[in-house]
């Protein structure tokens, strides 16, 4: 195309809102266009159309295209056909539009076009023309912080005062509808059952249930968070809860781009309950600082992209007051202080490489290996007579890793949003676990040692086909993953050792799944239907040490399951959707529920797995309502959750010796339970600058009464109760403008009291501050943020065990001051 033509081509595009009054001459200079004009850079759907000549079908080249809504009184967008007769108009937003198609020597032609709230593709397939062809390219802005969608919530964390100086682990406390609880656990109303997502795919610094490895991933590399609460039959059946997605950072401006940042400060400024008499006590004024890094480097043909961070800190990760109350009349008082020192290194990075037009393959590898060392003194007092009973301290040195390698193969279609990917990859983490246990109490004085080395390694290999149609998708697929856990225990038991003998030195769990899936997606004015069906083949094997006297012999099952999930969505009126869903999930247990082998950081309070633990299946039901009144945007869910076979952790004495005091933490299968509430989200843009967002998550849990059976360390039979409760938890946020370049953003969070398995948790809630401020035409951003200021967040719960109570106030590191600095390069 000559200079001259594209100009044309321009300034035809520009007049396209007067297309109806302009003669055949200039659509014969529009025609000379050959690619599209007016993209947007916000996102939104692509449109692709086929413009042929009606009766030859052959292609029509340079045909105009023009979207403009209903109600508008100008184009969206414009684009003209390329040889082939085809265009695609991206970013096209939410709505209906008209669809005008001109030629010269050709009559015109519309097509009405519904974007609905989902729709990422359409392919309005082929338009015949009597004498016309053509292609289209879109306009649409989000704008928004906060998005309320049917099935689907996205928060955009870019700009966040309180994302800035701290990990994407502390960026979700400040977002409504996302609950987040000590050692990373990240709940969605009232259930950690959640699947951690990255880019839309699993992670090597994610899993379920126990989401620690975001702590390890600066805020400031993040773009936005989507909460799914009813994923579709595309995405794996597993987490109940639903699923959360974490959307990096992203550029691609040609050239090279990127941020360096260090961020550093204190935590665990005072003490909420004073320590029990040792020489070590627990931290305080916990030292931190992180360097990171992300780097880009985009061209014509590959993309490149590095991201890394150095974290050394001082953290007081666990820090547990216990009071058991005996049957037989004796109080016990300890505290376990988990004092720890650690280093955790984290790089990840990729490419995208453009094979041609069509076919794209990424090559991505993450790298985080994390080292600490853990002391403590616990000692063990008889509250009657202030008599010291028991002294235990312990030091453990343990790493843990993750490392994660992926190849993903991308087909485009010419149409708009029609792709065909390949993927595999492997994910390995690792666990190297030593401790050195040392007693002196009337019993004894000795010295123990633990050694776990656990490697979890799993190898998923995937095929996705989707398929755009006029007002909607087809999408399917098929995975098969591979999972196994190997696992070596070693000890060394001292004089009258508190390890369990007879656990035997291995172990090892193996999983296989076989999926597949079919979605549909069809949105009308009136109605939008997601309709899927997800079939799962999964094996499982447990292979134990044949020396262990616990569990007499090894475990294997295997289940064939179909996960459905249906949406539909009608709208009411103007900005108001109403939407249905129903959907089925399953938890499966993963290693630490499982593990046969007992922690001794509390030998009075032994965690331990149970090898013979089953999946829990979640059959869940939604109605749903969105309202976007403009600057005022707010969702209201109300939700059922059936569960079978659930699965918990029960506390229960271990009546087997009489020479200590232990209660067993085990899993157990417990039967039926339900969760039911209403979940109302709410953001509010008072204006530009000034924002509020809020939520509310009131809930009932019940559990059906139940007996089990555990078999460790020996076999009992115990009755579980029926219990009920209601509860609720409430988010509010504030941000606000002081001055052209400092923002404030305030944060409260509150959990009402609850029941839990065998007891209750008392309330508890935080207030989290921060500023940013940005320098040098933005180049520069500095943020300052504080956690928990009243120092409130810490948990107290009671347990009515079986032969004794109890009261756990866990009073861990959760405030925190961290200054930010990063620099745009």
């Amino acid at each position: 195309m000559t200079a001259g033509a594209g100009l044309l081509g321009v300034f035809g595009a520009l007049g396209v809102m007067h297309i109806r009054h302009i003669g055949a001459a200039t659509l014969l200079i529009i025609a000379f266009s050959r690619t599209t004009a007016l993209a947007a850079a916000s996102e939104g759907a692509d449109i692709s159309v086929h413009v042929i000549d009606a009766n030859a079908s052959t292609p029509i080249v340079g045909a105009a295209l023009v979207v403009e809504r209903q109600d508008g009184d100008q184009p969206d967008a414009i684009a003209v056909t390329d040889n082939n007769g085809r265009s695609v108009v991206s970013d096209l937003a939410k709505g209906t539009y008209r669809l005008t198609i001109s030629a010269a020597g050709y009559d015109s032609a519309s097509r009405e076009i519904l974007v609905g709230e989902t729709t990422t593709a359409l392919d309005i397939g082929r338009i015949g023309l009597h004498q016309s062809a053509q292609e289209i390219v879109v306009t649409g802005n989000r704008t928004q912080d906060v998005t309320l969608a049917p099935g689907a919530n996205s928060f955009v964390v870019a700009n966040s005062a309180l994302a800035q100086s701290g990990s994407v682990l502390s960026a979700m406390k400040g977002l409504p509808g996302i609950t987040v609880e000590r050692d990373g656990h990240v709940l969605l109303r009232g259930s950690d059952r959640v699947t951690i997502l990255i880019d839309g795919k699993p992670s090597a610094l994610t899993g379920i249930g126990n989401q620690s490895g975001l702590d390890s991933i600066p805020a400031a590399n993040i773009e936005r968070i989507d909460v799914i609460n009813n994923p579709s039959a595309r995405y794996a059946a597993q987490g109940s809860a639903g699923i959360i997605n974490i959307v990096m950072r992203s550029t691609r401006k040609v050239g090279w781009s990127g941020h360096v940042g260090l961020k550093g400060g204190f935590g665990a400024f005072g003490r909420r309950k004073p320590d029990l008499p040792t020489q070590l006590g627990s931290f305080d004024w916990t030292p931190k600082i992180s360097p990171y890094f992300s780097v880009n480097r985009n061209g014509e043909k590959a993309d490149w992209h590095l991201q890394g961070e150095l974290l050394k800190q001082r953290k007081l990760p666990n820090n547990e007051f216990s009071t058991r109350f005996y049957d037989d009349g004796r109080i016990i008082v300890s505290q376990v202080p988990e004092n720890r020192k650690q280093t955790q290194y984290v790089l990840k990075g990729g490419t995208d490489q453009r094979l041609d037009d069509n076919d794209t393959l990424s090559i991505n590898a993450a790298f985080d290996v994390e080292d600490h060392l853990d002391v403590a003194q616990v000692p063990f007092i008889e509250k009657t007579t202030n008599t010291l009973t028991r002294f235990w301290s312990w030091r453990e040195n343990e790493q843990t890793g993750h490392v994660s390698a992926s190849v993903n193969y991308r087909h485009d279609f010419p149409e708009a949003g029609h792709t065909l990917s390949l993927r595999a990859e492997y994910i390995r983490g690792w666990e190297n676990e030593t401790y050195r246990l040392n007693e002196a109490s009337p019993i004894r004085t000795g010295t123990d040692l633990t050694h776990i080395i656990a490697h979890e390694n799993t190898l998923p290999v995937s095929i996705d086909y989707v398929r755009p149609t006029s007002n909607g998708r087809i999408e399917i697929g098929a995975k098969v993953q591979y999972r196994w856990i190997p696992v070596r225990y070693l000890t060394e038991p001292g004089f009258l050792s508190i390890i369990y003998p007879g656990l035997g030195d291995h172990s090892n769990w193996k999983e296989k799944i076989y999926s597949g899936y079919v979605n549909w997606v069809r949105e009308t004015r009136a109605l939008t239907i997601e309709a899927g069906l997800r079939a799962e083949q999964t094996n499982v094997g447990y292979t134990l040490d044949p020396a262990n006297i616990y569990y007499p012999r090894n475990d294997a099952y295997d289940y064939f399951r179909l996960f459905p999930n249906v949406r539909l969505t009608t709208k009411l009126g103007r900005g108001t959707d109403l939407s249905l869903f129903y959907n089925r999930r399953v938890d499966r247990p993963g290693e630490p529920e499982l593990r046969v082998f007992p922690k001794y950081d509390d030998p009075e309070l032994l965690k331990v797995g149970n090898p013979y633990l089953r999946p829990q299946f979640t059959t869940a039901y939604e109605l749903s309502v969105q309202q976007d009144w403009g600057s005022l945007n707010a969702s209201l869910a109300l939700y059922h959750r059936s569960i079978t076979d659930a699965f918990q952790r029960i506390y229960a004495i271990d009546q087997s010796t009489t020479t200590y005091d232990i209660v067993n933490k085990i899993y157990s299968n417990t039967g039926k339970a339900s969760n039911s509430g209403a979940e109302l989200i709410a953001h509010w843009k008072v204006r530009k600058d000034l924002k509020i967002n809020a939520s509310l998550n009131a809930f009932r849990v019940h559990r059906d009464p139940a007996t089990i059976t555990l078999l460790f360390p020996y076999v009992r039979s115990l009755s579980l109760p029926e219990t009920s409760d209601f509860t609720w938890d409430g988010k509010l946020g504030i941000e606000a403008p002081l001055g052209k370049s400092t923002k404030m953003q305030l944060n409260g969070t509150y959990y009402a009291a609850r029941e839990i398995a065998q007891g209750s948790q008392a309330s508890r809630g935080a207030v989290d501050f921060s500023l940013s401020r940005t320098f040098a035409n933005d180049r520069i951003k500095a943020s300052l943020s504080a956690t928990d200021i009243f120092n409130t967040f810490g948990t107290k719960t009671f347990v009515d065990g079986f032969g004794f109570d109890a009261l756990y106030e866990n009073y861990y590191e959760t405030q925190a001051v961290l200054l930010s600095v990063e620099v745009k390069i």
